[in-house]
């Protein structure tokens, strides 16, 4: 399960790295609209940032949660009783 915990490490760093760079855009009215030209287009990309937007949030959310302590492998993290 190290791979595993490499893994997730490498997903939060990036994840957490493009939300810092797509933040500023994030409250500017129409800032997609320039890039599409049909709107069919432009709300599927809208609707697709805000899924990766909430997954980076719900990964940061319970891996922020439930951080492995030294030593402890990622399935014990995973499989940990909640509550």
């Amino acid at each position: 399960m190290r791979g595993f915990g490499r893994l997730i490490a490498i997903h939060l760093n990036v994840s957490t790295a493009y939300f810092n760079k797509v933040q500023p855009h994030l409250f500017e009215q129409n800032a997609m609209a320039r890039y599409y030209r049909e709107s069919s287009m432009l709300n599927e990309r809208v609707f697709e940032e805000i899924g990766q937007i909430a997954t980076i949030g719900l990964s940061q959310l319970f891996f922020g949660y439930y951080p492995p302590t030294p030593g402890q492998s990622m399935q014990r993290v995973i499989s940990r009783p909640r509550g």
